[in-house]
């Protein structure tokens, strides 16, 4: 079974370089020497670099723009330097085809330094005083990134392509059940059906967090496989997942909070999480979350060899 990580940071190397991980571990190494499989995805953030959102005209003229200026994902030599990284590649590859609804629409204003934060909310007053102006436009930057993954699939070949919407907290989603149905919703079939049809083998829904009111109508628009991160607090059970939602592949769902505690609870929850979800197939094991350097080395360490005994044991 492979076993996909996070990549380890520089930051947490250097740490565990000071308790006992030997010196000659690099980030160019660190994945041989835990034994880690290789998973690279192909980013394709879109925004838009200058204005403020206030009305539907505003929309339009990020509409505009995008029509006028096509992003560097759109760009010839953007993807010839990807294929060239890629290139003899033996490991899987994904793209973004979707990175959340919110990020092409809030730029930052010009006119007022750091302010995304204004312009987001900016843009959750225009989502409630004019749902449609921004229905039709992300209906519009759905068709831009089928643009961008047909465009990408001349340069390169991919395994999987991930439609992300990082828009949770541990309390929830930061907009309604009905509004996400209302404006993001029939966003997905559309991609889905896209991808499936350029031959694309996997689409993946990833989030973070308490996502748990949007998965059963998110699970319904033909999504292949789940990841949820940062699911400690949040409520988020894989083991529950995987029976509400049979038919979908997982990643992940390892609480990585757990190497903050002891070795025994990291053993404890690998058995709670890998015993019932290796028994049901569809699932490979990954920690929730990215290392950080308060994680110990040992604790990770005690973390690889509980997975692998729970595979040998299966």
């Amino acid at each position: 079974m492979p076993f996909f990580e996070e990549e380890i940071r520089d930051d947490v190397l250097e740490a565990w370089h000071t308790q006992g991980m030997p010196a000659t571990v690099t980030a160019d190494s660190s994945r041989s020497f835990f034994a880690l499989d290789r998973i690279e995805t192909v980013p394709s953030r879109i925004g838009p670099s200058e204005g403020e959102i206030r009305s539907a005209a505003d929309l339009k003229r990020i509409i505009r723009r995008y029509e006028e200026q096509p992003v560097t994902f759109l760009t010839r030599a953007y993807w010839e330097e990807k294929a060239q990284a890629h290139a003899g590649r033996d490991y899987p590859l994904g793209l973004v085809g979707w990175d959340g609804f919110q990020l092409p629409l809030f730029p930052p204003s010009p006119h007022k330094e750091h302010n995304e934060w204004d312009n987001l909310v900016n843009l959750y007053y225009l989502l409630k005083d004019d749902p449609r102006a921004v229905r039709n436009a992300l209906s519009f930057i759905a068709g831009y990134y089928i643009r961008i993954v047909s465009f990408a699939l001349k340069y390169l070949d991919f395994d999987f392509v991930i439609i992300s919407e990082p828009i949770a907290s541990t309390t929830g989603p930061v907009i309604s059940p009905r509004d996400f149905a209302y404006l993001v919703l029939p966003q997905y079939p559309r991609l889905v059906a896209a991808y499936k049809k350029m031959g694309i083998p996997r689409i993946m829904f990833s989030s973070i967090s308490n996502i748990k009111a949007l998965l059963p109508a998110i699970a319904e628009t033909g999504m292949d496989g789940l990841r949820i991160t940062q699911i400690m607090n949040a409520g988020i059970d894989y083991v529950e997942l995987g029976r509400q939602f049979p038919s979908l592949f997982l990643l992940g769902g390892i609480e990585s909070i757990r190497l903050l505690e002891s070795g025994q609870a990291v053993i404890d929850e690998v058995k709670r999480t890998a015993a019932p979800l290796l028994a049901r197939g569809r699932w490979l094991p990954a920690l929730d979350d990215t290392l950080r350097a308060n994680v110990p080395y040992e604790r990770f360490v005690t973390y690889r060899e509980a997975l692998q005994e729970c595979l040998l044991h299966r």
